[in-house]
């Protein structure tokens, strides 16, 4: 068997610790994560939306109160991704 091989103290710059701390700096530089919400009750609405933008890297960009309000609006938004409750009303067949 081998002998691991260590970088000498010196090099703090090569330590995976700090390659990990560049990554995530240039990570919170991008933009965030778009992410457009649907929900037909305004109070869970609100919740999701406060919830998603307390994330550094994610925005609510678009909040719709229906499924056809939504058809409407997001493409002009473009998210990334959609978060929509199945179960609203319009969204619903009986």
């Amino acid at each position: 068997m081998k002998p691991h091989k260590t970088m000498p103290s010196s090099s703090a710059e090569a330590t995976p610790s700090h390659r990990v701390g560049k990554r995530l700096a240039a990570a919170s530089q991008k933009t965030p994560f778009k992410v457009a919400l649907v929900e037909d009750q305004p109070k869970v609405r609100e919740s999701w939306c406060r919830l998603i933008n307390s994330f550094p890297d994610f925005a609510c960009v678009c909040v719709c109160s229906s499924g056809e309000e939504a058809v409407r609006v997001i493409p002009d938004v473009r998210p990334d991704a959609i978060l929509m409750d199945i179960f609203s009303p319009a969204n619903v067949r009986h």
